[in-house]
Order: structure tokens, then C-alpha cells, then sequence
């Protein structure tokens, strides 16, 4: 589970070969576009979507986040107050100082080589999940004997990746996370329950993107904040193409067949754990498994869409109204053994929607039957002329 903070956890038909990201192997490379730009074929970085030049503005996104679906653990339960989840996404031009900050010093010189006349031109990525409170209760038959709260929960990242010409690449990633997830599948006491977590991790790529370099900063340790290290290489060598898992929303966001016919591979590296291969598949799946409130959702959603130019309402040729369409894509563990639940995007799809799309709705289950949390887009707060 990605956004949950139980934080844990694109198969192409032909082989080509690929560059960056996708370099020095025959592979089957991901199909993406630019989809948050109105020219969605656009393979580079838009002037104006750069920050510091003429007319620049960040996308901005607010989401609101609920517990939707309830705990159906006997033996505990995990109660999420409403939370927000807030995106901004732009590019930036990398100075060298802020260079030494986001590379390795040992990789740092193959950047500085690719920097060029123009200077270092990088997506960058910036979430912030918040959540003001989670309560466990444990259970006994049908009577709750203990809880406890936990306030002020937060997973919060940024990630800087290349243009879809490099395969939306990843240079740098960070994320610092206070969680408490749930623990095992059954319990027998309240602190058998739930695990914390209060971290930072941040990693490093080289620019072959055949390794990738993670610090991890644990703040609960017994003898204070103990530092860590995990290294992954090989990369470059595996049949799909990789990513951070940090910045899966543009990654899934920029899926180029965004159809209920998708079905393609990538390769996600999770901080601290080896990189693992998820399947995105397309559906025609509700918002929600209630029509009312699928349609009512559907409804706000048009109405945000818009008022910001993103969807263009009138009526159809037999002259009923246009109504908002989507498409569901998940996002699978693949894997011939184990299996695990799936997360789930809506963005617009279809009639009315204008070629550029942003993420409507995310729904991710929490371990161990403690329910779905799902985030719903709430405002636009800004977003750039592109």
C-alpha cells in the first residue's frame, strides 16, 4: 500500500531499445506521454511549466482523504479521522549547489556533463499526506478492551525524475514518514496491533540508472537516530523499466494507452526494499461500488474540471447533457506466488474531457482488512498555462 501510510508496497507487446532509464539492454519500455500538458506528445519540459521562467505557475492539487470503507478485522480495527493529500508538480532548473544535494559525489560528474549550455532541467514532485489522527482498538468477541490514539500522521516526498523522453527517469527522491500501519493479520493485545514508523529516507541515482543509493534515517531507534543504508544495482537489467515508487502518481498519470485495455509492466523501487514489478491494468470501473454516490462524486468532479478548463460541457448530438467519463487503472503486485490488493486512479476519459488530465480519485486498501482510504480531488489551487 502506497498513500496509505501502511506505506509498503508496462508490458508492452514487441522489445525495442531504450534510452536512460531504459538504457543498454533490449527491454519493453514503457509507452507514456506527457499527459498533464495540453500537447500531450510532447516528450521535454515546458518553458513555463519551469520554475523562475516568464509565466510559470505549478499544477496544485488538493485532495480530500476518508476512511471509505471500514476495519473488518475481528480482531482490531484501525479508525482514520479525514485527512488531505496535496500535490505540486512543476520542473526546475538544477544549480550546482543544489546538485551536490540530490547526487551521490561519486555519480555527481556524469550530471554535471549532462547539464549542458542550458543547465539540468528536472521534473520535480512534491506530495503531502496528512492525517490528523488514527485510533486502534482492540477487540475481544465484539467488545473494544483497549485503544489508543496516534496524532498528526504524515507521509510527505519529493521526487526529481527526467522528461518522458528519458522515460520519466529517477535522479533523487525523498520521503519522510510518521506512520502507524497495521501489524499482523490478527492480535492479541493492543500493542500487537500496530507498528510505528517515523523516517526519512532518501535516494540516489546514477545516471546509467543502473544503481540506486538510500540513506535511512530512523528516529526511533533505541540509541536515538540511528542511519542506515540500502543499495540496489542492476537496474538497468531488468526487462522492464524502473521508477521510484514516490512519484507513481505522474508515472501511472502518464500511461499513454489510459484505456480500459491497458495492461502494461513497470519495475517500482520502494525505499529499502528490492525492486519489485507491479502490472497497471485498465477498467471501466466505477468511482464508487454505490451508483448514487458514484454519481454524485462524478458530479463535483465535472464541476471542478470545468471551472478550471478541463472539461468542456454542453450537450451531445441527441442533445442530453455531457456527462464526466473515466477510466480506472490498478496498480497490482506481479507476482507468481504472493499477491496483494490492489491500488486504484480515475482520471477523466471520453467525451468532453479536453486532452489534458489530472488525477481524479486514488483508492488504497489498508493492510489486514482496516478498510480503504480514498482520496478525492477537492481544488485546483493553481494550474499552469501548458
Amino acid at each position: 500500500m502506497k498513500k496509505s501510510l501502511a506505506f509498503a508496497a508496462i508490458c508492452l507487446a514487441g522489445c525495442m531499445t531504450a534510452a536512460a532509464g531504459c538504457s543498454a539492454k533490449t527491454r519493453n519500455l514503457a509507452s507514456l506521454s506527457s499527459n498533464w500538458y495540453t500537447d500531450s506528445d510532447l516528450k521535454g519540459i515546458q518553458p513555463t511549466f519551469t520554475e523562475g521562467n516568464e509565466g510559470f505557475m505549478p499544477e496544485s492539487l488538493v485532495y480530500t482523504v476518508t476512511q471509505a470503507k471500514a476495519p473488518q478485522n475481528r480482531s482490531y480495527s484501525a479508525e482514520y479521522a479525514d485527512g488531505t493529500y496535496s500535490t505540486k508538480f512543476y520542473a526546475k532548473k538544477i544549480s550546482s549547489t543544489e546538485l551536490e544535494t540530490i547526487t551521490r559525489e561519486e555519480w555527481r560528474e556524469d550530471y554535471l556533463n549532462k547539464t549542458g549550455s542550458n543547465g539540468l532541467v528536472l521534473y520535480c514532485y512534491e506530495t503531502a499526506l496528512e492525517i490528523p489522527s488514527v485510533t486502534y482498538k482492540f477487540h475481544r468477541l465484539e467488545d473494544v478492551v483497549e485503544e489508543r490514539k496516534f496524532e498528526n500522521e504524515y507521509l510527505r516526498t519529493i521526487s526529481y525524475f527526467l522528461p518522458v523522453r528519458d522515460y520519466l527517469s529517477p535522479v533523487y527522491t525523498r520521503q519522510e514518514i510518521k506512520s502507524v500501519a497495521p501489524k499482523a493479520p490478527q492480535a492479541v493485545s493492543l500493542e500487537g496491533c500496530y507498528i510505528e514508523t517515523d523516517r526519512i529516507y532518501e535516494s540516489f541515482y546514477n545516471l546509467s540508472f543502473s544503481e540506486v543509493y538510500t540513506k535511512i534515517y530512523d528516529n526511533l531507534a533505541d540509541d536515538g537516530k540511528k542511519e542506515s543504508e540500502f543499495q540496489a544495482d542492476g537496474l538497468n537489467g531488468r526487462m522492464n523499466c524502473v521508477f521510484d515508487v514516490t512519484y507513481l502518481d505522474v508515472v501511472v498519470r502518464a500511461t499513454k494507452n489510459m484505456s480500459a485495455s491497458l495492461n502494461q509492466t513497470v519495475t517500482l523501487y520502494r525505499p529499502g526494499v528490492n525492486p519489485a514489478d507491479f502490472t497497471f491494468t485498465g477498467s471501466a470501473a466505477p468511482l464508487c461500488t454505490d451508483e448514487t454516490e458514484s454519481d454524485k462524486q462524478l458530479v463535483e468532479l465535472q464541476k471542478i474540471l470545468a471551472a478550471n478548463g478541463l472539461f468542456e460541457e454542453g450537450e451531445n448530438d441527441d442533445g442530453t447533457p455531457k456527462k464526466l467519463e473515466t477510466v480506472a487503472i490498478n496498480v497490482s503486485y506481479n507476482d507468481s506466488v504472493l499477491t496483494g490488493v490492489s491500488q486504484r486512479y480515475w482520471f477523466a476519459a471520453g467525451n468532453g474531457n479536453r486532452a489534458r488530465t489530472l488525477m481524479l480519485k486514488y483508492s488504497a486498501p489498508i493492510a489486514y482488512e482496516q478498510g480503504t482510504l480514498e482520496y478525492v480531488l477537492k481544488s485546483v489551487e493553481s494550474l499552469p498555462d501548458v
